[in-house]
């Protein structure tokens, strides 16, 4: 869903309708926040009402539960009695394994792992509250269907929003109308050992609304490389301000110097193309 609504985005922004582009990246911003939800606080999607639980998806968890104490001991255990609550938590957990190993799984397994999940969807929907309001949307977040129909944003808010793709329009190393091994009708196991891989490119798209209420909106794009090496510094520095050494401690790193700070925000500004 996010990967639609940023695409659709950045088409409304070459078309020169920035409040629709403006839209879809707010749309794409509360599905990020959904996800997140999901993926990196999904402890909190609690209490699970058990009782409204597949059967099938229960039997699984406890099954998994039985080996693993098993395994433990080194020998056949009793079936563990697991309490609502635990057998809730595995459930949700079994749901985000389910997510997370689908897209590379063999075809037949991916199809029987998306069955699954779309029946543990809907048994949350109903057995988990906080499921439905934090990580589910109520209606799906369409994109204004004309200019005048998208909402006003509030003057000062930004959005920014990165889109990761394998290819980039406004880079020619995206575009190999030859194939990756020319047009030869013989491929040797040099060719394909010679083969480079394929470069990677994230666009960052933005929406300004500045005091006016006047939306700006535009799209660059970077090299997944120089995005993560930027990324690094930035990381790097906030964890000295954050946690700097302490005199008396043996190992660590002392507070970034204004110097440094200055040659962050310096490069980072040279990223962005606003200063030459």
């Amino acid at each position: 869903m996010r990967a639609a609504l940023l695409e659709l985005g950045s088409l409304y922004m070459a078309c020169a309708l920035p409040r629709c582009g403006a839209a879809c990246l707010a749309h794409a911003d509360a599905v990020s926040s959904k996800a997140d939800t999901l993926m990196l606080a999904n402890h909190m999607l609690a209490p699970v009402a058990v009782d409204k639980m597949p059967e099938w998806a229960k039997e699984y968890v406890r099954g998994q539960e039985d080996a693993f104490v098993a395994q433990q001991d080194n020998k056949a255990a009793a079936p563990s009695a697991l309490a609502d609550a635990d057998l809730g938590r595995m459930l949700v957990c079994h749901f985000l394994s389910l997510m997370r190993a689908s897209p590379s799984l063999p075809a037949e397994e991916a199809m029987r792992a998306e069955a699954q999940m779309i029946y543990l969807h809907s048994s949350l929907l109903t057995a988990c509250p906080r499921y439905a309001s934090d990580a589910c949307f109520s209606s799906v977040p369409l994109p204004p269907a004309i200019h005048e129909a998208a909402p006003a944003l509030a003057p000062g808010r930004v959005i920014l929003q990165w889109y990761p793709q394998d290819g980039c329009w406004q880079s020619d190393r995206s575009w190999q109308t030859g194939g990756s091994l020319g047009l030869s009708s013989h491929v040797t196991d040099k060719d394909v050992l010679n083969l480079q891989p394929v470069a990677q490119f994230t666009s960052l798209l933005y929406a300004v609304v500045n005091q006016r209420g006047t939306v700006r909106t535009g799209e660059l794009t970077f090299e997944v490389p120089a995005v993560r090496g930027i990324q690094r510094r930035v990381k790097e520095l906030r964890n000295r301000c954050e946690s700097p050494k302490a005199p008396t401690d043996l190992f660590g790193y002392e507070a970034p110097t204004a110097r440094e700070l200055s040659g962050i925000r310096t490069a980072s500004e040279r990223f962005l193309g606003m200063r030459r």
